[in-house]
């Protein structure tokens, strides 16, 4: 019996379940691989709440420094505090 099937289950069910092993393997290994790799671009992206674009990787082809980082936000009118303020 299947949740929410009424009747015979599908014949994919029957396939899966002679094939534990299979099954358990997509699982555990496959299935995990492939999200990871769909998900990993190696993009770093700094972007302001507006869609401003301040430094990308993606298009630089290298991570930002702190320079690289202070430069992007002076562009956009923030500036760094200094100990007195």
């Amino acid at each position: 019996f299947i949740p929410g099937f009424r009747g015979q289950p599908p014949g994919w069910y029957y396939g899966l379940k002679e094939n534990k092993m299979a099954v358990v393997v997509a699982v555990f290994l496959v299935v995990p691989t492939l999200v990871q790799n769909m998900t990993q671009s190696g993009a770093f992206e700094i972007v302001m709440d507006d869609g401003i674009v301040l430094f990308s990787k993606l298009a630089t082809g290298r991570m930002p420094n702190g320079n690289d980082i202070i430069e992007a936000l002076a562009k956009v009118g923030m500036t760094m505090a200094t100990a007195e303020q």
